[in-house]
């Protein structure tokens, strides 16, 4: 027989757990600052992906440059936006881990690791964003 009473009574649970999680990962002004950071450098990198997209004018894009062997890999525009793609990725997959981390283990502390997961996501992005930086250099300079 199926019970709504305890499928509120789990789903209930589940919300208070994760709000508790939520407001325990995001509350500290360090991991505000990581996230306004990250989205900045979402934004940007889409911006760049996009501004590289709409302005070439050939077919194909070049996506690096070896400086002894000058280019050597080209592809299609639409590749431009896997680099912010992927960035946007490993910040939802970090933000989960993190949140998942800190519902589950509500007693230890876990600073370091959600400041290791969230920052690391930040970085990547910033990364991300110089990587696009030197294909619009390769493309239009």
């Amino acid at each position: 027989m199926f019970y709504f009473s305890k499928v509120y009574n789990y789903l209930t649970d589940f919300r208070g757990n994760f709000k508790k999680a939520l407001g325990a990962v995001f509350s500290p002004r360090s991991f505000k600052v990581y996230l306004i950071l990250t989205l900045i450098f979402q934004a940007l990198t889409w911006y760049i992906a996009y501004y590289i997209y709409r302005n070439l004018t050939g077919d194909l894009l070049i996506l690096h440059y070896n400086v002894d062997f000058g280019t050597d890999l080209i592809g299609p525009p639409s590749r431009a936006f896997s680099g912010p793609l992927f960035g946007l990725l490993i910040f939802f997959v970090n933000s989960g881990l993190a949140l998942f981390l800190r519902a589950k283990n509500t007693k230890q502390k876990l600073n370091f690791i959600n400041h290791l997961l969230i920052a690391g996501a930040m970085v990547l992005n910033l990364f991300l964003l110089i990587s696009l930086f030197t294909i619009y250099l390769n493309n239009f300079r």
